[in-house]
């Protein structure tokens, strides 16, 4: 680089400090603009954006029964057997298997309201207490 290509950029340099300085300040912090006070004409909010449809993949699979029990919701309704046992008994073949909350292998899993209420009114009555 030659002495006058030096000075010319040099010129150069000092002339966009002039030209971009709005105070003290130099640089990106001249350029800066100060956040705006929010306006009567501001104050509504933009439109929301149209909601997209979800894609194919990443859908739920369709359930014929809209309301889903865990195993919380078994307490409740009186069927306090641990974990453990409900998985024995699902082996066995005497209680309702759950259905998966998604696509994964790992994922969630509740029972159907019809199938335990089914369940529960297949179960036989406890024997009466002896007077």
């Amino acid at each position: 680089m030659t002495k006058h290509e030096a000075a010319r950029r040099d010129e150069q340099r000092r002339a966009s400090l002039v030209a971009n300085h709005a105070g003290p300040e130099r640089g990106w912090v001249a350029r800066k603009q100060a956040p705006r006070a929010p306006s009567a004409r501001n104050s509504v909010p933009p439109p929301a954006a149209p909601e997209r449809p979800l894609p194919e993949w990443a859908r739920p699979p369709p359930l014929p029964d809209k309301l889903l029990l865990s195993h919380t919701d078994l307490h409740a309704l009186g069927i306090s057997y641990s974990r453990q046992h409900l998985y024995r008994l699902m082996a066995s073949g005497a209680f309702p298997r759950p259905v998966a909350l998604g696509a994964e292998v790992c994922a969630r899993k509740a029972w159907r309201r019809s199938d335990i209420m089914n369940w529960l009114g297949q179960l036989r009555p406890a024997a009466e207490p002896a007077e």
